[in-house]
């Protein structure tokens, strides 16, 4: 999610829980859940609301939902494994990781990963071949 986004989350929030974030309040949200997706985070603040909590929301506590969304996609997939052609422009634990980021924030699908690994390709390789998938 880009910095400018978390707006987004936050708002969705203010509007639920009746409160308002300051500007250090945001940036700290940001540092929690920037790594993840927009529509991640917004989904996981309406999955909170959806429950009976009777407690404003926290950081960690959509954090903690976004990574359980997270790890089904990749359970999805199985051993998330780079194909041999990403070792070539980085190292093995760089690409993996790159790798798992892009099926995480459903950047990529599991049929899209299955489709990768089939073509071995590199990441930047087989986007290009795909032509409509984003580099993350």
């Amino acid at each position: 999610m880009l910095r400018s986004e978390i707006g987004a989350v936050l708002g969705k929030l203010e509007l639920l829980e009746d409160r308002n974030f300051s500007s250090a309040q945001s940036d700290a949200w940001f540092e929690i859940l920037g790594q993840h997706s927009l529509q991640d985070a917004v989904d996981a603040v309406q999955r909170f609301h959806s429950k009976p909590f009777k407690r404003p929301a926290y950081p960690g506590d959509i954090k903690a939902l976004i990574v359980d969304v997270e790890d089904v996609r990749l359970r999805r997939c199985g051993t998330v494994e780079a194909n041999e052609a990403d070792f070539v422009e980085a190292d093995r634990r760089t690409a993996n990781a790159r790798l798992r980021t892009l099926i995480a924030t459903a950047q990529w699908s599991a049929q899209d990963y299955r489709e990768y690994r089939r073509s071995k390709l590199s990441i930047n390789g087989f986007t290009s071949a795909k032509g409509a998938l984003p580099v993350g």
